[in-house]
């Protein structure tokens, strides 16, 4: 698996460069995980990302099997609940001198890093001050 630049129209697994581990919904709760490997495959899982483009330039994340964004959840955490791609759910990528990207999504007139949070190292959160993980997008569709 291959990183690539997010861009508008490509299809993306979006892995967090230190755990490994992916972005997905899993029965509708957003976090890091695993892909399966095993057969039958896990069909709760969802870790495939559209990203898409405004007019205004900004991307979003839409997840292929609910349709929703990632976005805040007004309480610190994110989901991918809303199935429109407005000022929350809007994001830009900015390329990292490691490799990777920090996602900055909007918050009013600030951006927000999505960072990896918990004990368990496998929730998301969007951290004001924080520097935020570092995301490989990993294209899955063919251009």
């Amino acid at each position: 698996m291959n990183p690539s630049c997010p861009c508008a129209g490509g299809k993306y697994l979006i892995r967090d460069m230190q755990s490994k581990l992916f972005i997905a919904l899993n029965n509708g709760v957003l976090g890091l995980h695993t892909l399966p490997t095993d057969h039958p495959a896990n069909y709760d899982l969802g870790p495939y990302w559209n990203c898409v483009e405004k007019n205004n330039m900004w991307f979003g994340l839409k997840n292929t099997v609910s349709g929703g964004f990632i976005t805040s959840n007004n309480f610190g955490g994110c989901d991918a609940m809303d199935l429109n791609h407005e000022a929350k759910q809007s994001f830009c990528p900015r390329h990292q001198p490691d490799g990777g990207y920090v996602l900055l999504f909007r918050s009013g007139e600030r951006l927000s890093p999505l960072s990896v949070v918990g004990m368990d190292k496998k929730k998301l959160e969007f951290k004001h001050g924080d520097k935020g993980a570092s995301w490989e997008f990993i294209r899955v569709d063919s251009l």
